[in-house]
């Protein structure tokens, strides 16, 4: 039969339309995808590379789908995740194509990760949607954690014990994680489900975002949109117990006239213990603590408020668990215990159901005392506190939780305060939370403590400021009506503050008022256009009434945010109008323009601009003002291992009928940063307060093995203009100096942790500077592994620390043999392989002369020798006794190693960068966190580059709205959303090193 052309060209068509429609509709995104996992068929070992036993024939997570910019389209590029455990451990893989050239990855702190590449894995272990562990990782192996909590958002500052590796390769970049079963808490029972996402930043001219569930955004809850894992069976969280011990060293100084006081150098010794009681209930607790931090808070400008600062707490005993004490009100603010004796806590999960107890015995009790305009701070003796919080899940995100605080004053006074909270969702879209709380506050009796506040009185008169040993009940109530999808967000909120409400363990600086908001917000996508990527207007109105029904305050903010296309470029425009009765004084025409702008314009530089001008209160002067405000900064990164951090902020005002310069100044603050190797990192401070006229410098050297095991020796110190010769000239002189040093030793009994080998990555000194902190780390172990040594249970010597031996020797028969040896399988072979490894190692750092006292060093490693000898002939297995000759393992049972400072100085004043409270206060920007409430103000996150997928599609919603806690904005150093720093005055540390065995890392 003859075919005609046309024929032909018909049948042809036909044939290839198949193939053509498949190409367009093979992507399709995968909502709530399941996966089904298995055990680890063999073993793994965390080094970035793929190819273990363990990882063979498991399902593999892919179809990740594009969120950010697209919505649930095919990414660019493709991403793999995999997933399995053994009796010890969960391991994650990430197989992540890219072109290997534009992959960004820095060498940096831990924690810092968040404007590279990086991949999260999110895990809700209860399936309840109310907490979720977020576990991140760069394409270098550098580490990031964070808890993510239907009340407070992403908590930064939470720290687990993980191992990881990464490495990029010819197609892109690819990790692997080790996490401990006693990491994670999770439900007992044969089969864990649980809620889980892999996500992926890939951050380009346009920020991508794919996770492996495809999010259906009108899904309010975050985690409601994962996915499932099933499959792991058999296992349970590790149980133990760990102890504490540290030892801080201090010497400070202090210019007295025209002399210097150089104090005696101090120690003080601590010990904290800790126990999982089960896999749902740990009990924690400290004993003369050291509750110092090795970085500063940044400075806050308070020239312009008349309000208690709120400085977010950075010490790991209150920082552990406090997504459990999290509500809309502050009630809970653990930096009221400022230095205690002891303190001790119990959290728990059993279920659905969350606990929390705390009790803490203080020996200085800080009052923020919450008045209709103003807070007042007194400081008294010693107290108790104790508080307690449940909560229960009753699943789709809806849960009802109680709460109660009780501080008692050594010598009479108390304050106590208790109430109930809930969440309803009615749709997935739609929600109500709310709160109520009671309090009864017994003042001490001793006006000397409240000196200064003679002749103020609130509740209309009927109560006095100073502590003369009233008692009154106090109220606060709290509702809100939310709704969020893809395109809009509402929200209407109502708080209620009575005159006599307060929170002596929490932080509520005003009181006396009641105030209704409202909210909506809505996104334009601009998926056509090839500048804008989306444009969101939004605006916000309420008014605030005292509780005699006076209105104080009344205001309308409006404004526009676009997200460009490249550079991740976000800007903002708004525009506010208020009236506000302010100390008697009715002030209108209050007003403010205000203009944002943050970039990424290259991987290495990222910076930000926020300006404001308008009229706004003086409130010292209580006149009205033309006041602007600018903050600048930028982050750069001139090389993979430096990092410079800039942030200047500056704010004027006028007094707008005389022309007066009212107040005027700025803060500079630098922060420079050299990473020498993922374990040591040095950092130097600069801060200068114009306020003040003062400047701070604070060097410091860290050496951290993982989250919790630093060792830290730095000082600070503080300069001011001064006149010595009294003849009007002033020079710079050191007024404040200090030097410090901790270190920190936590051993852990009959735990699991991740272990050398096993779960770790090698350990190989990087440079010249950090070979010989680890040689010195090696020769202090000194009989610290005695205790040790019969506790092992890891056999194979550290691979990095075979390596260097034999890339100093070449082929050198010993070494060879003794390695053959220490693989073999008689525990005899392998304690006399491994001795004539260490022996070999000796000589070699002997004949480098890396040892200064060579003599010792020997002798030291005749001492090892002799004890594997001993060993050998007692027929002990080697596997639990030889890890403490892993390098890592030296270097955990060598020195007692910590974090942290005695940075035991009090605060200089309180020059600190702070917006005005109420209306007066500018748009929230992107580090500033709106305390005591899920502030919508998504919208800069996502532009800032939110570290964690939980807030990036409320970013796309919403805008930068106001809030009840707007008296409240913290952080406003930065301008930017990053991982803040992990270190601050009052903070206090852990280390970890595992005992069987090895440090963690």
């Amino acid at each position: 039969m003859r075919t005609t052309p046309l024929l032909a060209a018909l049948l042809l068509c036909t044939a290839q339309l198949p193939a053509a429609f498949a190409q367009e509709a093979v992507f399709v995104p995968v909502y709530h995808p399941q996966l089904e996992t298995s055990r680890a068929a063999g073993p793994i070992q965390i080094d970035g590379e793929l190819d273990d036993p363990g990882w063979q024939g498991l399902p593999r997570a892919d179809n990740f789908a594009e969120h950010n910019p697209g919505n649930q389209v095919r990414p660019p590029v493709d991403t793999q995740a995999l997933i399995t455990y053994d009796d010890d451990h969960l391991y994650i893989a990430y197989i992540c194509h890219d072109d290997p050239a534009l992959v960004r990855a820095g060498l940096s702190e831990r924690d810092n990760i968040w404007s590279d590449d990086y991949v999260i894995t999110a895990i809700d272990t209860y399936a309840d949607q109310t907490w979720a562990y977020e576990i991140a990782c760069n394409p270098l192996g550098v580490q990031g954690d964070l808890l993510w909590s239907v009340n407070g958002g992403e908590d930064m500052s939470y720290n687990m014990v993980f191992a990881s590796a990464g490495r990029v390769t010819d197609e892109g970049w690819q990790v692997e994680l080790a996490i401990p079963w006693s990491s994670l808490r999770f439900p007992v029972g044969e089969e864990q489900v649980w809620r889980l996402d892999f996500w992926r930043n890939h951050p380009r001219a346009v920020r991508g975002q794919y996770s492996w569930a495809a999010y259906d955004l009108k899904e309010s809850s975050w985690p409601s949109r994962w996915g499932t894992v099933r499959g792991i069976r058999g296992v349970e969280p590790g149980k133990g117990i760990e102890l504490l011990p540290s030892q801080v060293f201090t010497q400070a100084g202090t210019r007295r006239g025209d002399g210097f006081d150089n104090g005696p150098v101090l120690g003080q010794a601590s010990l904290g213990a800790r126990a999982n009681l089960s896999s749902s209930f740990t009990v924690e607790g400290t004993v003369n603590p050291d509750f110092s931090q090795v970085e500063s808070d940044a400075a806050q400008i308070d020239v312009n408020t008349t309000l208690a600062l709120f400085y977010p707490e950075r010490r790991p005993f209150f920082q552990e668990g406090s997504d459990l004490f999290s509500t809309y009100f502050n009630a809970v603010y653990t930096r009221t215990i400022n230095d205690p004796l002891f303190a001790a806590k119990v959290t728990g999960r059993p279920g659905s159901t969350s606990v929390a107890y705390l009790v803490a015995r203080d020996e200085v009790s800080p009052f923020t005392l919450p008045f209709e305009d103003v807070s007042a701070f007194a400081v008294g003796g010693r107290s108790t506190t104790n508080i307690l919080r449940v909560q229960q899940a009753l699943g789709d995100g809806a849960s009802v939780g109680v709460l109660a605080t009780d501080r008692r004053i050594d010598g009479g006074g108390a304050g106590t305060l208790g109430g109930i909270d809930g969440r309803v969702r009615f749709t997935p879209s739609l929600q109500f939370e709310w709160q109520a709380l009671a309090s009864r506050t017994e003042e001490p009796d001793d006006p000397a403590l409240t000196d200064g506040l003679e002749g103020l009185t609130f509740d209309r008169g009927k109560r006095t400021a100073v502590f003369d040993g009233e008692t009154y009940d106090g109220l606060g109530v709290y509702s809100s009506l939310e709704y969020n999808d893809r395109l809009w967000d509402f929200d209407a909120d109502y708080w209620s503050y009575s005159p006599t409400f307060r929170a002596d363990n929490g932080f509520i600086p005003r009181n006396d008022r009641r105030e209704a908001t409202a909210s909506a917000s809505r996104v334009f996508r601009c998926e056509d256009s090839q500048l804008l990527e989306w444009v969101q207007p939004h605006v916000n109105a309420g008014r605030v009434w005292n509780m005699a029904d006076a209105r104080k305050d009344e205001w309308v903010w409006a404004g526009v945010g676009a997200r460009v296309r490249q550079s991740q470029l976000y800007c903002q425009l708004s525009h506010m109008k208020s009236n506000e009765l302010f100390g008697g004084i009715w002030f209108d025409g209050i007003d403010a323009t205000e203009f944002e702008l943050q970039a990424v314009p290259a991987s290495a530089l990222q910076g930000g601009l926020s300006l404001s001008h308008g009229h706004r209160i003086a409130r010292r002067e209580r006149v009205m003002g033309r006041e602007s405000n600018a903050t600048l900064w930028f982050d750069l990164r001139p090389a993979d291992r430096l990092l410079a951090e800039v942030v200047w902020n500056w704010i004027q005002s006028v007094d707008d009928q005389t022309e007066a310069m009212l107040f005027k100044g700025y803060i500079l603050r630098t922060r420079l940063g050299v990473q020498v190797s993922r374990e040591l990192s040095l950092r130097l401070v600069l801060q200068y307060d114009d306020f003040d006229q003062t400047w701070e410098a604070d060097p410091l050297v860290t050496y951290r093995l993982n989250p919790f095991s630093i060792f830290y020796v730095g000082s600070t110190r503080d300069y001011a203009p001064l006149d010595p010769e009294h003849d009007g000239v002033r020079d710079w002189r050191l007024t404040d100096r200090q030097y410090f040093m901790k270190l920190q030793y936590l051993f852990q009994i009959g735990s699991r942790g991740v272990r050398g080998g096993k779960g770790v990555p090698t350990f190989r000194p990087r440079s010249r500077i950090e070979q010989p902190i680890a040689r010195a780390l090696l020769h202090l172990r000194g009989r610290a592994r005695g205790d040790a040594l019969h506790c092992g249970r890891h056999v194979e010597l550290d691979r990095g620390l075979r390596e260097r031996a034999a890339g100093a020797q070449g082929d050198d028969q010993a070494f060879v043999a003794g390695g053959a040896a220490q693989r073999a399988g008689d525990p005899a072979d392998q304690a006399a392989g491994i001795a004539q490894l260490a022996r070999q190692l000796l000589v070699q750092q002997q004949a480098a002369g890396g040892v200064q006292r060579p003599g010792e060093r020997v002798a030291a490693g005749e001492d090892q020798i002799a004890e594997i000898a001993q060993l050998r002939r007692q027929r002990v297995e080697p596997d639990a006794a030889v890890a403490h000759h892993d390098v890592r393992g030296e270097i955990a049972q060598g020195l007692v190693l910590g974090q942290g400072t005695a940075h035991l100085r009090r605060h200089r004043g309180q020059r600190r960068v702070h917006r005005a409270a109420g209306h007066d206060t500018p748009l929230v920007h992107a580090r500033a966190r709106i305390q005591g409430q899920r502030a919508a103000h998504g919208l800069a996150v996502a532009a800032r580059g939110a570290v964690g997928p939980g807030q990036v599609e409320l970013a796309e919603q919403q805008p930068l709205q106001r809030r009840e806690a707007r008296q409240e904005v913290v952080g406003l150093d930065a301008g930017r959303r990053e991982a803040p720093p992990k270190a601050g005055r009052f903070r206090s540390f852990r280390s970890t090193v595992v005992l069987p065995v090895t440090l963690p890392v």
